[in-house]
């Protein structure tokens, strides 16, 4: 849990790759990061990132 809510804080918070999100946050692929961040928010990282990216 604690690696998703460090990836959702990056998502809002950067314009970096999901990839390269994954790897800050510790997942070995992004497919299991996008797997793993689904489940728990019910939304990919992507679309997370553009419901709730902080501007500025």
């Amino acid at each position: 849990m604690a690696r998703i809510d460090a990836a959702r804080r990056l998502a809002e918070e950067s314009d970096i790759p999901m990839k390269r999100l994954a790897d800050e946050v510790g997942y070995a692929n992004v497919d299991g990061f996008r797997r793993a961040f689904f489940r728990r928010l019910g939304v990919t990282p992507s679309d997370y990132r553009v419901r709730f990216k902080v501007d500025g």
